[in-house]
């Protein structure tokens, strides 16, 4: 059977989930840990993903934020309960669901190329340059007299 650490350890290696407190009992772990902005889109994509799963399975989960004072600044860390009367078979099956869980897509849409600078996306007399979508090219534009 599967332990608490090895939960832990599955939401680290998927999800990037740093635990910095844990509190096992005989039916629930309470952890509350950080996640780095770098697998922010993959974690929220595995809260989704356990919030779903939740709903067909004998486990629950409770997923939040905690407010605490840190040197007098106020931080926050998530917040993750599980539940339920068999701790080592739920720790089996969320183990399965966050492995199962599907990563966050990324799209880059504009990326600025290095060591350009200055005005972007003109074209110059010549017709050199990018013109914007659905422009004719200067050349068709000039015979046509546009």
């Amino acid at each position: 059977m599967s332990t608490p650490d090895q939960l832990l350890q599955a939401l680290n290696r998927r999800f990037g989930f740093e635990t910095v407190t844990q509190n096992v009992g005989t039916k629930q772990i309470r952890v509350v840990g950080r996640v780095s902005p770098d697998y922010k889109r993959n974690w929220l994509v595995g809260i989704q993903h356990l919030l779903t799963q939740e709903q067909s399975s004998p486990w629950s989960v409770d997923i939040s934020r905690q407010y605490f004072l840190r040197n007098g600044v106020v931080v926050w860390g998530w917040r993750l309960i599980f539940q339920h009367e068999d701790l080592d078979a739920m720790c089996t099956d969320v183990i399965a669901t966050v492995s199962n869980a599907p990563r966050a897509r990324f799209e880059v849409e504009e990326q600025a190329l290095p060591g350009v600078s200055g005005q972007r996306h003109t074209m110059t007399s010549k017709g050199k340059g990018v013109a914007p979508a659905g422009t004719p090219p200067l050349l068709v534009q000039r015979k046509v007299g546009g």
